[in-house]
């Protein structure tokens, strides 16, 4: 074999490899690294964990509710696992995991498995700096990527 067929046959080599390991795009309303394990806190109580809780930060762009009120029947989280089987305010079906709670029960984050929901909610609708940053340092351990997080104006 020649020298210029051995560099021909290399580079359309090369160039069929690159056609085999092309990527896709990553999907925009995923905010989560589905390589990363997502957790479920183990401070989960279900009986202070109910009531109204107000969004303070959010993926999706598109979808800001409120707030979720976790005594509703439709949103009442399952005591073993801190997982929450609810409609949100517009009607669609989601599972959200508790994935953290401070000790006072006023500041949590929540996330779908799958990365297209997060969300940073209070209690009384504010949170302190530390427990909301706190919040968001989970959010970024399990995956997310916080700095697609939306904020109010």
């Amino acid at each position: 074999m020649s020298f210029k067929q051995l560099r021909f046959g290399l580079i359309f080599g090369v160039l069929g490899l690159a056609g085999c390991v092309a990527t896709d795009a990553p999907d925009p309303t995923v905010y989560r690294d589905q390589s990363v394990i997502i957790a479920a806190t183990t401070r989960f109580d279900p009986v202070r964990f109910s009531g109204r809780w107000f969004v303070r930060e959010w993926f999706p762009e598109q979808v800001k509710p409120t707030h979720f009120d976790f005594s509703k029947p439709d949103a009442v989280p399952s005591a073993q696992s801190g997982v929450i089987k609810m409609i949100d305010n517009n009607g669609t079906k989601c599972t959200l995991v508790v994935l953290w709670v401070n000790e006072e029960f006023t500041v949590a984050a929540l996330g779908s498995i799958k990365g297209a929901r997060g969300y940073i909610v209070t209690k009384q609708g504010r949170g302190q700096a530390g427990t909301l940053t706190a919040a968001r340092d989970v959010l970024s351990f399990n995956g997310y990527d916080i700095s697609k997080l939306k904020r109010p104006e």
